[in-house]
């Protein structure tokens, strides 16, 4: 008679044996409906409120390149940059992209094997570094 009490739970677990009715399991799901919604609100807004950097923002980002021992990339990132040579606040900024225009000139030219080649590259660059 001991083997009689046992119980067994071979079927399917519904709501109904879980102690849950419709009503919870439709507001759990609209809740986490409008966290999706929500969520993703805010990551939009995010994305939509960053732009593409600027100038400046550009050759900060070509600095810390430079700085972290990348100098070829802050070289073409600098390269990219176009700046008012004439304008009297982007002076500091246009030696900087010149510095690091060079920079990159400089490291392309002592990856090269060819020793002529490199110095004919790196007499080229000279007047530039100069200038910087």
């Amino acid at each position: 008679m001991a083997g009689d009490n046992k119980r067994t739970t071979n079927g399917p677990t519904t709501s109904a044996t879980l102690g849950l009715n419709g009503f919870a399991v439709k507001l759990a799901m609209i809740i986490g409906a409008c966290s999706a919604v929500v969520g993703f609100g805010v990551l939009f807004s995010i994305w939509w409120q960053s732009g593409a950097p600027d100038a400046y923002e550009s050759l900060r980002i070509a600095s810390r390149e430079y700085v972290n021992g990348r100098p070829v990339l802050a070289g073409d990132i600098a390269e990219q940059v176009e700046l008012d040579l004439e304008a009297a606040e982007d002076q500091p900024w246009n030696q900087l992209r010149l510095f690091l225009v060079s920079a990159a000139q400089v490291r392309r030219a002592q990856d090269n094997e060819d020793v002529r080649e490199t110095r004919a590259m790196l007499h080229e660059i000279i007047p530039q570094l100069q200038e910087s």
